[in-house]
């Protein structure tokens, strides 16, 4: 069964940490490498999986690579990044691959302002969990069969739409990121039997607010599935 541990999640940086026996999955790096690895408890991880380039979910991804962890990222990601070629730097399109022989992963294609992102769902016997962030709209599939479920609920576009924020930023917003609402739709109109969490990440400080899109998802999918609000990992002082 793999386990999921949130160690960041909104602007300034998402890291989400699967655990399966002696595997542990970080699904984006978006933290400076030392905080990670605290986060960590001093470990590394077996592998990293990164959507895109954008520093508050690959900030660490060259120092893992120099460190001797294997990443995965589209080229288009590992262009971007300014990565030089390694072995550690392991370069995949949107179908299936394995880091680590033993699971099932795989990459799909979203839309975002970045270069080639991605996101990720990811298999091992009966457990399957579904990654989905940083993306404009979910694409035209059901849940997978997924027993857990991290996905992006960033704004409410009432409460977009009447901030002070300029027209400009709100339209790329809205283009780019997932609303509560639009995340709400995808999982109504999706297959649920299978799954258990669901895990609510990268809400905006300014336009989110955790505990009403808690209601508002917990509402959608009913009582069989546990609603999460994805919450920052504190270090201890």
């Amino acid at each position: 069964m793999m386990e999921v541990e949130v160690l960041a999640t909104g602007s300034k940086g998402n890291c989400y940490l699967l655990t399966s026996g002696e595997t542990r999955i970080l699904l984006d790096c978006g933290l400076a490498y030392k905080k990670t690895l605290e986060l960590l408890d001093f470990k590394l991880p077996s592998a990293v999986l990164v959507t895109h380039e954008h520093k508050d979910h690959a900030k660490a991804a060259e120092d893992f690579i120099k460190h001797g962890v294997d990443v995965f990222m589209t080229i288009g990601t590992a262009m971007a990044l300014g990565l030089e070629k390694s072995h550690r730097l392991n370069l995949i399109d949107d179908k299936e691959f394995s880091p680590d022989g033993g699971r099932e992963f795989w990459a799909f294609k979203v839309k975002h302002d970045a270069v080639e992102p991605v996101n990720f769902f990811i298999s091992e016997n009966n457990d399957k969990v579904l990654y989905l962030t940083d993306l404009g709209k979910v694409p035209n599939f059901n849940c997978l069969d997924a027993t857990k479920i991290l996905i992006e609920t960033n704004f409410s576009e009432q409460d977009l739409m009447s901030s002070a924020t300029d027209a400009k930023q709100k339209q790329r917003i809205f283009e780019n990121h997932l609303s509560v609402e639009k995340a709400a739709e995808f999982l109504k109109s999706s297959d649920l039997r299978e799954c258990k969490e669901i895990y609510l990440i990268h809400i905006s400080e300014r336009h989110g607010d955790g505990e009403m899109f808690k209601k508002i998802i917990q509402a959608t999918v009913g009582d069989n599935v546990k609603v999460i609000v994805a919450k920052n990992k504190k270090l201890e002082e």
